[in-house]
């Protein structure tokens, strides 16, 4: 089934409710644009329509816990690997010992994230 949107700035076709879910969770599509389906005479506001702005209120992967805990993981990481290098090549065994502690609050912290999104209703 086809639809049309109606804006401000003009109208769009989409071929499937597929691709129109698609457009409105890029932003395409907004609350107060104008739907309507080819089979109707009506045009729609977006937001009425069930399911269609659900997708448009997703977050973004990069404002969720899990994103900003494995970003934090990596930077452990990197960290973890600079320290142990460095006390290993200057003789130094508390940036050593430092970067072997880090290493093992990132193995956690990636361990407690991993068991947690595996746990995660979709």
């Amino acid at each position: 089934m086809k639809y049309r949107v109606r804006t401000g700035e003009g109208e769009l076709a989409y071929e499937s409710w597929a691709q129109l879910q698609e457009a409105a969770a890029l932003g395409f599509v907004e609350g107060d644009d104008e739907v309507q389906r080819e089979d109707q005479a009506e045009w729609r506001k977006a937001s009425t329509m069930a399911g269609l702005m659900k997708a448009a209120a997703r977050p973004k992967a990069w404002s969720t816990a899990l994103f900003r805990w494995v970003l934090l993981s990596v930077l452990g990481a990197g960290f973890a690997g600079w320290a142990i290098h460095k006390g290993t090549a200057e003789d130094k065994p508390e940036l050593y010992a430092l970067g072997l502690a880090a290493g093992f609050v990132v193995a956690g912290v990636l361990f407690k994230v991993t068991s947690d999104a595996a746990r995660r209703k979709r």
